[in-house]
């Protein structure tokens, strides 16, 4: 499945229909998902390596909708971290629900998918999913990021 997700550097555009977004420029990205289950909902967090954070939900193609911004050089460190992760082997056993952590640079994405319980889990993966989510978790999101 082509991961369909919006990135974040787009110039929110009020209208009569809510808040859409429109593409400003491309760019390299770190990105947390849950989801899955009866519902096949997922969450979404998306983190540019300046350091903005979108954060949405929904079915298929979530739509982020809420910005924060962490700190340039956290942003830069689980960017580091994750690279240093995924480069190691490939990981793709997703289960009913699921985790995943994906890392896209130069448009070129490379993911590890978790959830399935009859493979099990590299640690590293979920020390780094949870150290990145608590960070994240200490953030407030608004609607627009604020400079």
């Amino acid at each position: 499945m082509k991961n369909r997700l919006v990135p974040i550097r787009y110039a929110l555009i009020a209208g009569t229909m809510g808040l859409s977004l429109m593409h400003a420029s491309a760019q390299d990205y770190v990105t947390l998902t849950r989801g899955g289950g009866f519902t096949g909902n997922t969450a979404v967090y998306r983190i540019s390596r300046s350091g903005e954070v979108a954060r949405g939900a929904g079915g298929i193609e979530p739509t982020l909708s809420e910005f924060a911004r962490l700190r340039k050089g956290k942003a830069k460190k689980f960017f580091r971290e994750t690279r240093t992760l995924l480069n190691t082997q490939s990981f793709n056993y997703p289960g009913n629900t699921y985790t995943a952590i994906a890392l896209t640079e130069a448009g070129k994405e490379i993911k590890w998918v978790w959830g399935d319980g009859s493979h099990a889990t590299p640690s590293g993966a979920v020390e780094l999913y949870e150290n990145i989510q608590e960070s994240l978790n200490r953030l407030t999101f608004r609607k627009e990021l604020r400079k």
